[in-house]
């Protein structure tokens, strides 16, 4: 098998190289890696719930940079003048020492053998009333112990990998294997995919009330403090390779069979312009997703403290915003490449007579508006603004003034339901099922669109090769909508029937995406070449839906992991590099103006094999 180069051989030395720490500076018990006493049994109430409520603690300290390694990294975001060193090395892949503030590994091993112990240690034979009593909590640090491997095999490339808790010194000094992704999720599915049906755990309504300042910290449901394990099984699925069972596992998340279970369609959310002449504003019902409606949107995040002598607080809002803390000096901002891309899609309405429901639409010319942000896909104005500020403190203060309402500080998001049906996109996609994968971004996935837009051809190919399930949605909770502009009537289907709520992720910025005629599936020679065609449509969604919410430098590698399969490669570095390199220009190509081809070649250098020596990523 042939090996190809890995890109991360470049991100991870970079990341680890310069004096990083050993391994038993990663893993000494000193470092609070390790919390608890090595012959404690958890097995009582308080014991667990403290004890899962402290590995969410541990997770704290690791949020941000989750954000920032995977925004920094990838292409869609730039670092300004203002941003710290730290901010500029990461972004221009220096060599970067363990004094980076972002570049702490030790914090992500703290919350994986946090769980390690639990995991070991709670007593899950304990049975009340002929109920497990500490199964949910068991199940939830399974959870929590898999993503945080997966965010440090994306940020690092290959990490030491064990499951058992680190109690000492001397076992710090083991010889630990380096797992890859792919790896990591070998190893850590089959024991998760045994508890897929079991629930998270609820505690009710935790925090909020004032903070003795005047101010007062948000509550939390502890509903949303937890991975749903069919989430985190099926990520691990995509992570690996098994493309049949990533899409079934999310499509249980978002569709079970069972009737009492709770669904997700997309609902209608979006921003459209506010006339059909295009001279007024917006109506923004996408926003208030990351606003008013974030705990109606958001299905996991980190709960983070408000201030900091509660505890770790997120510094987000001080990098992405203008806010007095930094004189309105912001970090990062908007890649060109990211411009470019939202500024290219086409915005459709269609004006729909309600006597008849017959759809008529029209399409905005993109050069229509000086602002590029005015132009094509809105979701960027939506969460994006800058504007100019004269005072009479000018000197002190930036009159350049951005604010990113896509963060919330106090919580951090790691899952939310447009990012799950993006990813079902994806694992359908590799799984044989383009049609589909493209359904969900031009019409929203639901048994009409189903039979109007998936080929028979296609739909026997699932029901043969054990996916079947793919093609059920409930016309009970799935059911396609229609986006207008006239005001006796937002959701508008072709028949006029009432309350209609599944859109294509399409729709969210760029106008009613299901008639519009540019946004088509791609012409292709083959299947194989319509999935990677259908794949760089998600890749551009993956963009313009999920910008600055740190999933973009994990999403180009595992993107670049299923490309390099076609060719019997682990990852195509090609792929990956390009992207990176291209966050200047106007799009993924060498020979775009504004490619950084100095950043190219520092990638692709550095990229020497995946059989690489493990001491190479840790030194």
């Amino acid at each position: 098998m042939k090996t190809g180069k890995i890109i991360f051989s470049a991100i991870a030395a970079i990341l680890m190289t310069a004096g990083f720490v050993s391994c038993s500076d990663m893993l000494k018990t000193e470092s609070k890696v390790v919390v608890y006493d090595e012959n404690l049994t958890l097995d009582q109430a308080t014991d667990t719930v403290y004890s899962i409520m402290g590995i969410i603690q541990k997770m704290q300290t690791i949020a941000d940079r989750v954000v920032l390694l995977n925004e920094v990294r990838g292409d869609l975001v730039s670092a300004t003048a203002h941003a710290t060193e730290d901010l500029r090395d990461i972004y221009n892949f220096n060599e970067t020492s363990k004094n980076n503030k972002y570049n702490q590994i030790v914090d992500y091993y703290a919350v994986i053998n946090n769980c390690n112990y639990f995991i070991s240690k709670v007593d899950t034979s304990y049975v009340r009333n002929h109920k497990n009593v500490f199964k949910r909590e068991y199940v939830a640090a399974l959870a929590f112990r898999a993503w945080t491997y997966l965010q440090m095999a994306s940020a690092y490339g290959r990490v030491r990998f064990f499951t058992k808790p680190i109690l000492s010194g001397d076992e710090a000094e083991s010889n630990f294997p380096y797992f890859d992704a792919k790896e990591i999720a070998d190893s850590l599915a089959p024991e998760l995919m045994l508890y897929v049906n079991e629930k998270i755990p609820v505690y009710g309504s935790l925090g909020g009330g004032e903070n003795g300042d005047g101010t007062s910290s948000e509550s939390h449901s502890s509903s949303k403090l937890f991975i749903p394990i069919k989430l985190i099984v099926a990520d691990l699925c995509l992570w690996a390779g098994d493309y049949k069972n990533a899409a079934l596992y999310y499509k249980d998340y978002l569709a079970p069979a069972a009737a009492a279970s709770t669904k997700y369609p997309t609902t209608t959310s979006s921003v459209m312009w506010g006339n059909t002449d295009f001279t007024e504003r917006f109506n923004d019902t996408y926003s208030v997703q990351f606003g008013t409606n974030f705990d109606n949107t958001a299905i996991t995040y980190i709960p983070m403290e408000s201030q900091d002598f509660n505890g770790v607080t997120s510094e987000l809002d001080d990098i992405f915003s203008s806010v007095k803390e930094n004189n309105y000096f912001y970090d990062l901002t908007r890649s060109r490449a990211l411009t470019s891309l939202s500024a290219k899609q086409v915005f459709c309405y269609h004006d729909v007579n309600p006597s008849t429901y017959i759809p008529k639409y029209v399409y905005v010319d993109k050069d229509l508006q000086s602002d590029s942000l005015h132009k094509g896909d809105l979701r960027l104005n939506s969460v994006l603004t800058r504007k100019t500020v004269f005072d009479e403190e000018s000197s002190r203060y930036s009159i350049d003034r951005q604010t990113l309402n896509k963060i919330n500080k106090e919580k951090i998001c790691i899952y939310r339901k447009d990012v799950i049906y993006l990813r079902l996109a994806e694992a359908m996609n590799r799984a044989g099922l383009p049609e589909m994968a493209f359904t969900v971004l031009k019409y929203g996935l639901c048994d009409a669109n189903i039979a109007d837009y998936v080929s028979e051809d296609e739909q026997t190919y699932a029901q043969d090769n054990g996916m079947g399930e793919l093609l059920n949605w409930s016309a009970n909770y799935f059911r396609p909508a229609r986006i207008d502009y006239l005001p006796q009537s937002n959701k508008v289907d072709f028949d006029g029937s009432a309350t209609y709520n599944t859109i294509g992720i399409h729709t969210r910025g760029s106008g009613d995406a299901a008639v519009d005629t540019t946004y088509v599936l791609p012409a292709a020679t083959d299947k194989k070449d319509l999935v990677r065609k259908v794949e760089e449509m998600i890749v551009d969604e993956m963009a313009l839906e999920t910008c600055f919410e740190g999933y973009r430098f994990a999403d180009l590698y595992r993107i670049g992991m299923h490309r390099g399969e076609d060719n019997d490669m682990y990852c195509d570095d090609e792929y990956v590099a390009v992207h990176i390199a291209a966050r200047d220009a106007d799009s993924p190509d060498k020979n775009a103006d504004g490619f950084d081809m100095a950043l190219y070649n520092k990638l692709m250098r550095n990229s020497s094999g995946y059989d690489i020596n493990p001491a190479f990523f840790l030194k």
